[in-house]
């Protein structure tokens, strides 16, 4: 075995998408060349960790969670019917569990010989915890604040997502349901300010959700001045945005 010089030049959000392309083609072949697997497609949505980053690559609506300093957000987009109207502006963010689209998929792995893969680069801090989940557990996650309080600090992960899917099945969810949780150790006191809370100060991005303000982190680019030095002058025609 022997190393390919060029693969650590790759960036972990293009082995990622490569890996879920390639799983993609996999599929689709299959579908074609038995007839008994005509139509088959799935969801997938996948984490790698490299150092103290988080890589997302996801499709259809499964969904990426992330519990931070007590709040559980949802990283991921459903790529479903009903998140697209809601997206759109078409119906309110509360009616989307409740359409007759719900579960109309837009996007799916194997449909189609290839498909477009949603990437985030997303900061990891030591506590952090995400939640993978099949759309199956959507009912024992809600409300929040009751996941919150099930999985922040808990020691026994495994016994708390057992927790959810119990608490799922309850609520009457009907469709398959797999999970997979990962934390970070530490308390993270040593770290510098992370990008995206330096973001959520600034006003124009205060409504964004962690996914956008990661999107934007993404986009940034780290630049260092001495103290006293004139980084922008009044008046100065600029294209960038400094925070």
């Amino acid at each position: 075995w022997r190393r390919d010089p060029n693969a650590l030049k790759e960036k972990p959000w293009s082995v990622l998408h490569r890996a879920m392309e390639s799983a993609c083609a996999t599929i689709h072949r299959a579908a074609i060349e038995k007839p008994e697997l005509a139509g088959m497609s799935t969801t997938l949505t996948a984490v790698l960790i490299d150092a103290d980053q988080a890589v997302m690559g996801h499709v259809g609506d499964s969904r990426l969670y992330l519990l931070r300093d007590g709040t559980l957000e949802q990283i991921s987009s459903d790529h479903t019917l009903a998140a697209e109207l809601y997206r759109g502006g078409v119906i309110a963010r509360e009616a989307v569990d409740r359409h007759p689209h719900s579960h109309v998929l837009t996007r799916n792995v194997g449909t189609q010989p290839s498909v477009m893969v949603d990437t985030l680069l997303l900061e990891v801090r030591p506590g952090d915890l995400l939640l993978l989940c099949t759309d199956g557990l959507n009912p024992g996650i809600h409300p929040p604040e009751r996941t919150v309080d099930l999985l922040d600090s808990c020691t026994d992960l495994a016994g708390a997502l057992g927790k959810l899917v119990e608490r799922a099945k309850a609520a009457g969810s009907r469709d398959n349901i797999t999970a997979v949780v990962w934390r970070r150790d530490g308390d993270g006191s040593s770290l510098t300010r992370p990008v995206i809370d330096a973001l959520r100060s600034v006003p124009l991005f205060t409504h964004l959700s962690l996914a956008d303000l990661a999107l934007v982190a993404a986009e940034m680019s780290p630049r260092s001045y001495d103290a006293g030095h004139t980084v922008v002058h009044q008046g100065e025609r600029n294209g960038a945005l400094y925070v």
